[in-house]
């Protein structure tokens, strides 16, 4: 009989962690069909119930359980407070003070609360993450990267899209993010943590699997046809060619990564005339 137990989520004894897992996962991959956009408003919703949420059960821990924090160095923080002072200078000598607080929809990423939820984003992670800690998170971004490539592929087809969407004049799908532009951008940041764990990785099925993960990315960044993010992957594959040349990687790594995204280009071109 499997034992159910290694199936659960590791570092789930700390409920602040956790809770940031699941936002770092959700985000990328939710959507709703109840309102106009689709995607921002539920996005920035769970992005703030979650960060709000691990803040509390942190800073409740700090003061209860005495918790550990990493030491940080202070000019770090020093660059939060300007951040913070910066948005909210803004938002004092704006000529519409609502929108800046709130954003305007659905752009909320224009808005005070915005910029402070992101600030307790990035202060959780700062103390809360250990090397460990960074690789379980990179790890899950992947998982979703892959999630959202493959809805490319099957919205590049005709396959799925959303209802109430439109599409008008839009012949890529937007993915799970909204946008082709920022769905591919994403993917393209994810990118190279791909390479990292195919190169780490001890078992020849995490190989695979980091392996296979890269090839449907680079794929679905190809399907979406951003030019910003087609830079961004070319600027991938050559720092990623470099770093294994730099770092004497063994040369079927090298060889391998090359031949993957050689192989993913012309199936991406080969796509892209077909559909």
């Amino acid at each position: 009989m499997y034992n159910l137990q290694k199936f659960r989520l590791p570092y789930r004894d700390d409920t602040a962690f956790s809770l940031l897992v699941f936002c770092v996962l959700l985000l990328p991959i939710t959507f709703s069909l109840f309102s106009y956009e689709n995607f921002e408003s539920v996005k920035f919703s769970l992005f703030l119930i979650l960060t709000g949420a691990s803040g509390v059960a942190f800073f409740f821990k700090q003061t209860k359980e005495e918790y550990s924090l990493i030491r940080y160095n202070k000019y770090f923080y020093y660059l939060f407070g300007l951040l913070g002072f910066w948005a909210i200078l803004a938002t004092v000598f704006s000529m519409d003070r609502v929108y800046s607080v709130f954003g305007f929809y659905y752009r909320y990423t224009n808005g005070l609360i915005f910029y402070a939820v992101v600030l307790l984003f990035a202060y959780l992670l700062v103390n809360l993450l250990n090397s460990e800690r960074l690789e379980f998170l990179l790890k899950v971004l992947i998982f979703s990267a892959v999630l959202v490539s493959i809805v490319t592929y099957l919205q590049s087809f005709g396959w799925i899209f959303y209802a109430g969407l439109d599409i008008g004049g839009i012949f890529r799908g937007p993915s799970l993010l909204g946008n082709p532009n920022f769905s591919a951008m994403f993917l393209a940041v994810i990118l190279p943590f791909t390479l990292y764990f195919i190169s780490s990785a001890k078992l020849r099925g995490s190989k695979i699997y980091y392996s296979l993960s890269a090839f449907i990315i680079i794929l679905a960044i190809l399907l979406l046809a951003s030019r910003g993010a087609l830079l961004a992957l070319a600027a991938s594959v050559v720092l990623a060619l470099l770093l294994l040349s730099i770092f004497k990687f063994p040369k079927k790594v090298f060889y391998s990564f090359l031949l993957l995204v050689f192989i993913a280009f012309v199936v991406g071109f080969y796509l892209l005339n077909i559909s």
